[in-house]
């Protein structure tokens, strides 16, 4: 018999629902993750827009610092999508087809959206032409 899903008050989680949900990473997957975050990836623009070549780890690193700059609190930094499946899982050549990077911050209003808009499109610019990244 499966265990029931997670139930429990708002903002707390049980050590069950966490052990379920969360896991430290092996030595394989923290490589594969190592390799993926060094490795120059294309972003394609789109109508008028140049493909751009950035790497995920430098984006992060730039975007993180620049939010924090700008006052917003990053809480959290997630990988998603087939790229985290690769990751975890050594798929047999299989790669992935997208980056998806999720950074956890606090949407409390329109301005803030703009300021997290504004920092990833110009950490992205600049991250493609090696510049840093003055916002």
């Amino acid at each position: 018999m499966s265990s029931p899903p997670c139930r429990h008050a708002a903002g707390s989680q049980p050590s069950a629902c966490v052990s379920r949900r969360f896991s430290v990473l092996t030595w394989e997957q923290v490589q594969r993750l190592d390799a993926l975050l060094g490795e120059s990836v294309p972003i394609h623009g789109r109508g008028n827009f140049p493909t751009l070549s950035v790497r995920p780890r430098t984006l992060v690193q730039m975007v993180r610092s620049w939010l924090e700059l700008k006052g917003i609190n990053v809480k959290n930094m997630r990988l998603n999508g087939s790229a985290a499946s690769h990751v975890l899982h050594q798929d047999g050549g299989l790669g992935y087809k997208d980056l998806d990077l999720i950074f956890g911050v606090d949407l409390k209003s329109a301005e803030t959206y703009q300021v997290v808009k504004d920092v990833v499109l110009g950490c992205l610019f600049r991250g493609s032409t090696r510049r840093k990244c003055p916002l």
